[in-house]
């Protein structure tokens, strides 16, 4: 059972119980107070009457003769005239019923127990019908007489059985009203509950995207907002894990075919030397095949640990003046940049000093120089420059005049094994994880890497050290002109 259907059932039935309640109290408190102003009235009248008996009684007595006659003929003169009002009356004379014209009724009369100077009343039924019985003594001078006065109450109970079938049926068209109003209610209320529920499972179905919209502020509207944060929350995270799955996907098929080129031909040249009857200029050439190949997976097995060390242990940091490092990067990069025939114009401002880790950043800088010295043709230059930018962030830009990259190539470069060239041509050497391990280093650093580049004009690198790794501010230029250094 939903819970709007155990709310609407609950409602209507707590409802029902105090309906009901209250109509019952409604008409026992009427039918109590309509009694009891009877009550009142009775007790006036049996006074009224007992007065007025006692008053002719002593009249008849006092004149004498026939007066057995004339106190018969007074008895059935009350009983007639009261009776026509409902009224019925008994007179007792020293213990024996002298008149009476009440119902004939066998059993005990308990409202005959009358103390002396009281009055005594009583309801009780007789043969069906509803008696009021007021019984009390006549004054003394006329003799012991006792007066029963009995009312018949039929009209009252009449009235409060009809009052009770009205609010019956009452609470039955209010409990309709209420039911259908309740059902309404509950259902509109209920409705953002169902659409929760629907979108839940929609999202349990796949459809990530689905959403919930509910108007106002109320609790209801609270919770389909959380549900929606929920919902994109889990949303990007398994966009992420779609993402991060198709990566290292991506990795192991790269990683796969990075690994099974060397060892083809690892394993073609040592069959060649093993089988073939060859001379020793030729296995100096297979063996020379063999030497590279394995240096290329040892590479590729290196900064595959550098990688996982780096993801797991973190860096030192401490204090790193910039041109000392590009001093190192530089020296490490000549030797490449010289056989190509490649010139190394370096512009760095002396007065930058960063935080980090003073190999790593070697590295990184050592591997983004390779690469654009890698992109250049002969008697091109590559540009090295430190600067700060406009936010206050120091700066380390590597810029090459080679062909240059396309928007989807720069979308991919820091992929792990993403090679620029589709035919995968290793002729330039390297693992395809230079780039990658750079990001990781930069990342390492809070640093950003931004690639800028156009085809056929060349590609520019930049390294973006926050505010906060940057000890000292920057130097006015015109005051401190930066140096400038050639080299090949």
């Amino acid at each position: 059972m939903k819970f709007w259907q155990k709310t609407f059932l609950a409602t209507l039935a707590l409802f029902l119980v105090a309906f009901d309640i209250g109509i019952f109290m409604i008409a026992d408190l009427s039918y109590r107070n309509n009694v009891d102003s009877e009550k009142a009235k009775d007790l006036g009248e049996h006074h009224f009457i007992a007065v007025t008996m006692a008053k002719d009684i002593s009249a008849i007595q006092q004149r004498g003769g026939e007066t057995d006659a004339a106190l018969k003929s007074l008895y059935e003169y009350y009983g007639s005239y009261y009776e026509k009002q409902a009224v019925s009356l008994e007179l007792i004379l020293d213990g024996e019923t002298v008149y009476s014209n009440l119902p004939p009724y066998d059993g005990e009369q308990p409202e005959l127990a009358v103390r002396p100077g009281e009055r005594n009343i009583v309801q009780r039924v007789i043969d069906g019908h509803t008696y009021l019985f007021v019984a009390g003594a006549l004054p003394e001078e006329v003799g012991d007489y006792l007066l029963v006065y009995a009312k018949n109450l039929d009209s009252i109970v009449t009235a409060q059985q009809e009052l009770t079938r009205s609010l019956l049926v009452a609470s039955v068209l209010i409990s309709a009203v209420l039911a259908l109003a309740l059902y309404i209610l509950l259902r509109r209320i209920s409705r953002p509950i169902r659409k929760l529920t629907a979108a839940t499972q929609r999202i349990a179905a796949g459809e990530t995207g689905e959403r919930v919209w509910i108007a106002g502020s109320d609790e209801f509207a609270q919770l389909a907002r959380s549900f929606n944060h929920m919902a994109d929350e889990v949303e990007n995270q398994l966009h992420s894990l779609e993402t991060e799955s198709t990566r290292k996907q991506q990795f192991i098929d790269n990683l796969a075919h990075e690994l099974r080129t060397p060892l083809t031909s690892i394993s073609g040249y040592a069959d060649y030397i093993q089988k073939a009857t060859i001379t020793d200029d030729d296995k100096i050439t297979a063996t020379g095949y063999i030497i590279s190949e394995s240096n290329r997976m040892k590479e590729i097995a290196y900064k595959l640990m550098d990688m996982a060390v780096l993801r797991e242990t973190g860096i030192q940091s401490k204090e790193i003046d910039i041109e000392d490092l590009l001093d190192r990067s530089l020296a490490a990069a000549d030797v490449k940049a010289v056989d190509k025939k490649v010139w190394i114009s370096a512009d760095i401002h002396d007065r930058i000093k960063i935080r980090g880790d003073i190999d790593l950043l070697q590295s990184l800088l050592v591997n983004l120089i390779d690469n654009a010295v890698k992109a250049c043709d002969e008697g091109d230059k590559v540009l090295v420059r430190t600067y700060y930018d406009g936010d206050g962030n120091a700066c380390v830009s590597i810029q090459d005049n080679g062909p240059g990259l396309t928007e989807e190539q720069l979308e991919h470069i820091t992929q792990p094994f993403f090679r620029v060239d589709k035919a995968r041509s290793r002729q330039a050497g390297g693992a395809g994880l230079g780039l990658s391990l750079c990001k990781q280093i930069a990342d390492c650093h809070h640093a950003r890497l931004v690639f800028q580049s156009k085809q056929g004009v060349g590609t520019r690198v930049i390294i973006v050290f926050p505010d906060e790794q940057t000890e000292l501010a920057p130097p006015r230029i015109e005051e401190r002109p930066a140096r400038r250094r050639e080299r090949t």
